[in-house]
């Protein structure tokens, strides 16, 4: 268990932190080659062509804030993993003891003394199981507002994603824009083509750069995390 809850949060750790690396690291580049201005985080003050001294500033302490801000959101989802794994893990344990506990009737001793044992061990095991419950119900509370907000999250996406559909309509918008009434201008009919079949790709959202943000891809996104879910189960 504390190995999987080590390797778990480094690796989280270390790609939430590269990618923090790289959004600054980003922003300098930017600076250097473009002659930018070092904008990491957009605020209402200053503005993104302002190259004053006093904006500069700004802008770093803004870049400060916002680090120290996701070192705490980084220390939140670490605790989560953390304690999702304990938990899991004291299921596992749980429905081992209580698989182990059959054992007790290969015991070269009387039934009696075997039933006995047996009625101990399974209120030992009822007992650990209660804990077990309020340790999850304490945590459910504590990370309330955590789950919450994840949940409306992954909508918030989704309604986003799905909302590329409306894209679709567009051709069909322009083909009732009345251009049919444009009897002197017949070149209206080859813009309106051409602007058709631009607007018959499909408009996709990317993820990484190399996910399209569609219901496909969402769908095959949860069929991948069951099936990785699956094998991880099966094997322990």
């Amino acid at each position: 268990m504390v190995r999987k809850m080590k390797v778990y949060s480094t690796s989280f750790m270390a790609f939430f932190y590269t990618a923090i690396f790289f959004y600054g690291a980003d922003a300098l580049v930017n600076v250097t080659r473009n002659g930018a201005t070092f904008t990491t985080v957009v605020a209402a003050w200053p503005e993104v062509q302002d190259k004053s001294p006093l904006a500069d500033v700004f802008r770093g302490f803004f870049y400060v804030v916002f680090l120290m801000f996701m070192q705490l959101l980084c220390g939140v989802y670490t605790t989560v993993i953390t304690m999702t794994i304990c938990l899991s893990h004291q299921y596992k344990n749980l429905q081992s003891y209580f698989h182990n506990l059959r054992r007790i009737f290969d015991e070269n001793v009387s039934q009696r003394q075997k039933e006995a044992k047996y009625l101990d061990g399974f209120k030992l095991g009822v007992t650990l199981h209660a804990k077990t419950l309020w340790c999850r119900q304490e945590w459910q509370s504590i990370c309330n507002i955590l789950f919450s907000l994840q949940v409306i999250l992954n909508v918030i996406v989704l309604i986003l994603t799905l909302s590329q559909m409306a894209a679709f309509r567009i051709p069909m918008a322009m083909y009732h824009s009345g251009w049919h009434h444009c009897l002197s201008a017949p070149e209206i009919r080859k813009l309106v083509v051409c602007a058709m079949r631009q607007g018959q790709k499909p408009e996709v959202l990317w993820a990484l750069g190399i996910v399209p943000m569609s219901y496909e891809s969402y769908v095959s996104i949860v069929k991948s995390s069951y099936t990785i879910f699956s094998v991880l189960y099966s094997q322990n």
